[in-house]
């Protein structure tokens, strides 16, 4: 076992509030951090690979790089903007079944990508470059959610991306929940914004829960940020035989002549 699968609150021998402990695999937001994919290298069958962190360096052009990639595959290849930059295999001294492969890279934008060979299939992951901050991109874990049921929690998480969508991870700026329809988004405590539906991204993420109610329809949440465009998406909350609350019909009576 290792401790603790997320960041958590609790906390309280400092005066930091809220007291979020980052020993996690994944953070507050459940939104996985690198070492999940390093532990994922190390435990899973499944074919995987992972550049660890981002591709967005800007004013560091010429200059050297380190990228550390993982994963389980017997080999994997390293490419910047489509030109090699040689293979690695699994070092079998190296106290690990499945080491971190590490390359030196000088540093030009573009797109990095690495790919995994394993038993005839390839495996891929990329970083590209981004540009300026341009709109959120809204997604969520699931998109369908038990009326009545308020344990069933969707959550949304908001990235900050450039024009070709490309996740911006240097972004840190204020991001601003809403929702309408049926379900709710759950209050969130963040430095700086208190408890609500605001709160600051961190590598340019955020992440907001959105609950069921009795209510059945569906539902729009949106993310606002000043400068940015809106990010909007939809989750059906629904139950069996119950109508979707949302289709609805005006009628008018027409008084007869």
């Amino acid at each position: 076992m290792i401790w603790h699968q997320f960041d958590y609150e609790g906390e309280t021998y400092d005066t930091v509030i809220p007291h979020v402990v980052a020993f996690g695999m994944g953070d507050v937001w459940r939104i996985p951090k690198d070492v999940y994919y390093f532990y994922q290298s190390q435990w899973t069958a499944v074919p995987m690979v992972h550049i660890l962190g981002h591709w967005t360096w800007p004013g560091s052009e010429g200059k050297e790089r380190t990228v550390k990639v993982f994963s389980n595959a017997a080999e994997v290849e390293l490419f910047l903007n489509g030109k090699s930059l040689g293979a690695k295999t699994d070092a079998p001294d190296a106290g690990l079944p499945h080491p971190p492969r590490v390359w030196r890279a000088s540093y030009q934008p573009g797109t990095l990508e690495a790919v995994a060979r394993h038993e005839g299939k390839e495996i891929r992951d990329a970083r590209r470059t981004a540009g300026a901050p341009h709109h959120l991109a809204l997604e969520a874990d699931t998109r369908e959610l038990a009326s009545g049921n308020f344990e069933s929690l969707a959550y949304i998480t908001a990235r900050v991306v450039d024009e070709n969508g490309v996740l911006v991870p240097s972004a840190e700026v204020p991001v601003t929940f809403t929702s309408g329809g049926p379900g709710e988004l759950l209050r969130q405590s963040s430095l700086g914004h208190g408890a609500g539906w605001t709160l600051d991204t961190v590598a340019g993420m955020a992440q907001m829960a959105f609950r069921a109610t009795d209510r059945t329809g569906h539902a729009t949440v949106s993310a606002y940020s000043p400068g940015l465009r809106m990010g909007r998406l939809e989750i059906s909350v629904q139950a069996p035989r119950k109508p979707d609350e949302m289709k609805y019909k005006e009628k008018f009576d027409v008084d007869e002549p």
